[in-house]
């Protein structure tokens, strides 16, 4: 079974979760009375270091939300004009109409990809 894009989202709630969950275990932990200053200092300095890892994976995860609706699997029709183009190579290409195909593809292909960096552009400068 192979790992998708849910699976990552997945596990990376769960991470966020337990990293939230670890916070809040040490923040009562420092609340207890009788800690001596050696040990307040050590829970405070792992929780910062657990805050810290937690908004580095929140910011993560917000990207890889945000990226998800740019950066997406080639469609059918995409696909479809590869396969035809791979196979129209593997013929004798000297036919214009061949070559004319090789090319047709090659300019969809990076129009595609123009118009992918455009929309990436539009979501930074926003």
């Amino acid at each position: 079974m192979a790992y998708t894009p849910a699976d990552a989202k997945g596990n990376m709630e769960s991470l966020i979760d337990g990293l939230q969950e670890k916070f809040d275990q040490l923040f009562l932990r420092s609340q207890k009375p009788g800690l001596s200053f050696e040990d307040k200092t050590q829970i405070t300095t792992e929780m910062a270091k657990v805050n810290q890892d937690l908004f580095h994976r929140r910011i993560t995860a917000a990207f890889d939300e945000a990226s998800a609706t740019i950066i997406r699997e080639p469609s059918a029709t995409e696909v479809k004009n590869l396969q035809a183009t791979l196979q129209l190579m593997g013929k004798d290409i000297n036919s214009i109409a061949t070559i004319s195909a090789v090319i047709k593809f090659a300019e969809d292909v990076m129009t595609a990809n123009a118009q992918r960096f455009s929309d990436i552009l539009k979501t930074i400068t926003l």
